[in-house]
């Protein structure tokens, strides 16, 4: 009798590195263990299933990100594996007995990031999620949990509620005000980089500098965005060296210097309190500035403008 090839519908999508692992892994396992026969379209997150009486599938590997996906996999009574299954994926009313999960460790994926942050001496922490994604949800447990244990000062952005709120051209400044009211120096960690991509976006508008400031780490490493990133910023501050004939970080640099030495006059802060409202991080760095630009510590300096 001949060997019937099983035929396996793969609902996942191919623009993500994630997604491209996810399928490098189950071309190996075919290898090993096959031959199989795929049904794939390449794309994003959204799927069509074929007619899987008719193609005469045999199992499906998807992620189900949508109740019209869920629909349509429920009445194949076919085994299925399901990417970062949402709570409600699993009730019985779409097959739980024929459905299993598969996701990454998200303890193990935030814990690295926060490792790598903490070994460059990091004491603070945020975290940037993405709205309706349950591995989003998921990183962001393990985060707050993370920093629950740890007891580090953190922050967590949230996505805006309204769906028109969440389009990038509305969302960026929203995102560039949750920047700058951080306190610096920080390690942020992304959900993803494409989230990852968005905040250096917005520190870009912000005014914020990456990585004196903010340094920025995306889970689940896509190489195409993060060299697109990379790209970006280093082109944005070889521009900027052209225009001005100084870096932004010395630029930035300047306007906060000359905020400082306005602020003694018409404030009575502290050396401390001046360096947070003016975002130089911290004291010991606004120390160094003002040695190397003033000849003078910032306390000497405050010293010799109120006694005036």
């Amino acid at each position: 009798m001949k060997h019937r090839i099983p035929r396996v519908a793969l609902l996942i999508e191919t623009s993500r590195s994630y997604g491209r692992g996810v399928l490098k892994g189950v071309v190996r396992c075919a290898r090993l263990h096959g031959p199989w026969s795929f049904y794939i379209t390449p794309g994003d997150f959204a799927h069509a299933l074929p007619e899987m009486k008719q193609w005469g599938g045999s199992g499906i590997i998807a992620r189900i990100e949508s109740e019209r996906t869920a629909r349509a996999i429920q009445p194949t009574g076919l085994p299925t594996v399901g990417l970062d299954l949402p709570p409600h994926r699993l009730a019985p009313g779409i097959g739980r007995r024929r459905i299993s999960e598969m996701h990454p460790d998200p303890v193990a994926s935030v814990n690295m990031a926060i490792y790598h942050l903490l070994e460059r001496r990091f004491q603070r922490f945020a975290f940037v999620e993405v709205a309706n994604r349950i591995w989003s949800a998921q990183l962001e447990a393990a985060f707050a949990d993370h920093m629950a244990e740890d007891g580090c000062e953190h922050f967590i952005y949230r996505s805006p509620l309204a769906r028109r709120e969440r389009e990038w051209s509305r969302e960026q400044d929203l995102m560039a005000r949750w920047l700058r009211s951080l306190p610096v120096p920080i390690g942020l960690v992304t959900c993803n980089d494409d989230r990852g991509r968005q905040v250096l976006e917005a520190a870009l508008a912000a005014g914020v500098q990456v990585p004196y400031e903010i340094a920025v780490i995306g889970i689940y490493d896509d190489d195409l965005l993060a060299d697109m990133s990379i790209y970006r910023r280093s082109l944005e501050l070889r521009c900027f060296r052209k225009t001005l004939g100084r870096s932004l970080h010395e630029e930035l640099s300047n306007v906060r210097l000359e905020q400082v030495k306005r602020l003694p006059a018409e404030t009575d802060l502290t050396t401390k309190r001046i360096a947070r409202k003016t975002r130089f991080g911290g004291g010991s760095y606004m120390g160094q500035v003002f040695r190397k630009v003033l000849g003078q510590t910032p306390t000497q300096f405050l010293r010799h403008v109120r006694s005036r």
